[in-house]
């Protein structure tokens, strides 16, 4: 149960930043989503590399990062995207993905440094 606890209390703050980035970002191309999903993924990589708790865990990288970052939403606007360009909705979702694990990379790298590993 503390677990999910830890969960909902990190998925409900990433995803007030989510929304705050949204509100705050508004384009054309989806910067705001994008900055997220990048954020989310560093910070993902950056937890991962670190020797949190399991509950620590559960809240920041099930958490926070999965409420900060967003797949349905990414997916919907290259959709949207697809209407007015195929070329580039495709164009979006090779960017996101390769910039998304690079980040999560950077972020693991980082983190090693960091915790003296």
């Amino acid at each position: 149960m503390t677990a999910a606890l830890c969960v909902f209390a990190g998925g409900a703050c990433g995803a007030m930043f989510r929304a705050l980035a949204a509100l705050c970002f508004p384009a054309k191309f989806p910067l705001a989503i994008f900055g997220v999903n990048m954020a989310g993924s560093f910070l993902a990589g950056l937890f991962t590399a670190g020797a949190l708790s399991p509950e620590a865990s559960a809240a920041l990288i099930t958490g926070f990062c999965g409420g900060l970052t967003t797949y349905s939403t990414f997916a919907l606007q290259t959709t949207l995207m697809w209407r007015q360009s195929p070329v580039l909705a495709l164009a979006n979702v090779a960017f996101n993905v390769a910039c998304g694990v690079l980040c999560a990379v950077a972020g693991w790298l980082l983190g090693g440094r960091l915790g003296g590993g």
